[in-house]
């Protein structure tokens, strides 16, 4: 497991922890290795995620 970085994961053009091609990243890492532990997070417009590689948990805004 390696350690999380002083620096943030560049984040996706827009702004997002999804890569051009969609794939959600973690945020903290930059690990492609996340999975979806809830529908929905706090608000209903975002997804709640957790990284496998750092374990930190992080949302994504959901997409129509």
């Amino acid at each position: 497991m390696s350690e999380p970085t002083d620096q943030l994961a560049s984040p996706g053009s827009d702004g997002s922890p999804r890569d051009p091609g969609g794939q959600v990243r973690c945020p903290w890492c930059g690990s492609v290795e996340v999975e979806r532990v809830a529908e929905f997070g706090p608000q209903l417009l975002t997804h709640a995620y957790r990284c496998s590689r750092c374990r930190s948990p992080f949302e994504v805004i959901r997409r129509s």
